[in-house]
């Protein structure tokens, strides 16, 4: 499981429109488009989802061209090979200039399990960090996706759990790294901690 804190500001994509949950509450929903560069000098455009307390009234403000900004939980999921975007928001979203930068930033809270070696890297400074990766498991009824994320620590992990096939949860700074425009994130680690699963959860 993939959960992030996060601030979006981005150009309205696709025009809100008023929907019903599971128990008969209004809701709307509506997209962003918000682009990332890369270090490499190519680009990538992420598609977020925005769920918001409203109604038919409420969508008639968020249309096609107009740029927000809100703050919401960001869910990280990948099914089919297609990563998927949700931010579901409790809090007013903004009508901002178009002079606002587009940006998606904030924490996440991550659940899986470490895959491939730990390699202790130096920076330009001598300062010496950890990298390695990991992948969380989704489920969309039968079908199950897999999300990838890299991870950058700057303190080095002794505790006899920390090691390739663990299950761990971390928490850190979520970041976006784009390489000939393809979306890579990344975590730049607070903490890092054991995760103990249920059995449901090792199925």
């Amino acid at each position: 499981m993939i959960k992030c804190n996060v601030t979006a500001c981005g150009i309205i994509s696709n025009s809100a429109v008023e929907k019903q949950s599971k128990d008969g509450k209004s809701f709307i929903s509506f997209s962003i488009t918000i682009p990332i560069a890369g270090s490499d000098g190519s680009g990538a455009e992420l598609q977020v989802f925005v769920s918001a307390p409203g109604n038919k009234e409420t969508a008639e403000r968020y249309s096609t061209g107009r740029r927000v900004r809100m703050n919401g939980t960001l869910y990280i999921r990948q099914i089919d090979d297609r990563t998927y975007y949700n931010l579901r928001t409790d809090e007013g979203i903004e009508i901002v200039k178009s002079t606002e930068a587009d940006s998606l930033t904030g924490s996440i809270d991550f659940k899986g399990k470490i895959k491939g070696d730990i390699t202790e890297r130096t920076n330009k400074n001598g300062h010496k960090f950890l990298t390695f990766s990991g992948v969380s498991q989704d489920k969309d009824g039968e079908k199950k996706g897999w999300v990838w994320i890299r991870f950058l620590s700057r303190t080095s992990i002794q505790q006899e759990f920390f090691k390739p096939e663990a299950y761990v949860e971390i928490k850190g700074e979520l970041r976006f790294h784009i390489y000939q425009g393809n979306v890579n994130i990344e975590c730049r680690t607070s903490s890092i901690e054991p995760w103990e699963l249920t059995a449901t959860q090792k199925e």
